[in-house]
Order: C-alpha cells, then sequence, then structure tokens
C-alpha cells in the first residue's frame, strides 16, 4: 500500500525539483545553525550566501516544476534574485575571513 501512496505523490514532481527543495532544506538548516554565530561580520555574509543560495534552489525547483512557459519563464527571472547576490556577498566573506580591510592600495 505505501509504493501505491509514494507513487501517487511522486509522480508528477520530476527527481531534479526534489533535490532542489532538499537543497533549500538543507540551506534553511545552515542558517539556524549559524544564526547564533550572526555577531561575526563573515557569518553574517555567510547567511546572505546560503539565502541566496536557498532562492535559487527553490526557484529552480519550481522552475522544474512548471508546465507552462509563463510560469517556467517566472520561476527562471525570481531565480537571479538568489543567484545574482552570491558572488557579491562571498566577495566580503571571503574579505572579512582574510582579515583584509581595504581592496588595494588605492583604495581610501
Amino acid at each position: 500500500m505505501s509504493d501505491i501512496f509514494s507513487y501517487i505523490l511522486l509522480e508528477d514532481i520530476p527527481k531534479a525539483s526534489i533535490i532542489h527543495f532538499f537543497t533549500v532544506f538543507a540551506a534553511l538548516s545552515t542558517i539556524i545553525v549559524i544564526y547564533k554565530y550572526r555577531i561575526a561580520p563573515e557569518v553574517k555574509y555567510l547567511i546572505f550566501i546560503v539565502s541566496g543560495a536557498a532562492v535559487w534552489a527553490f526557484a529552480y525547483g519550481m522552475e522544474f516544476m512548471s508546465t507552462e512557459l509563463e510560469s517556467k519563464i517566472f520561476w527562471s527571472k525570481f531565480s537571479y534574485c538568489g543567484i545574482s547576490f552570491i558572488p557579491v556577498f562571498y566577495f566580503f566573506f571571503t574579505k572579512h575571513s582574510a582579515g583584509v580591510q581595504k581592496i588595494s592600495d588605492y583604495a581610501k
């Protein structure tokens, strides 16, 4: 009986969406764990990186599940909300982790 139930539930969901939703769950779990260390600046940036990855994975999973072209385009555009901030916060995360105060000798 449980095989029929799991088949009915997972029949219409692409396997890639399940992986992306698991990634969202893992990212949110990571944020909960590291939130208590938020006083450190690099941890704040790490939370932003993981949040961006969660938004990206959620939107990409929804894009896989969508059947209409308009909704696929919407979720594709929505995923850029997560994608676009990851490199910026990764730069600040590595900068603070390395203890660099200024980017170059010319920056004041």
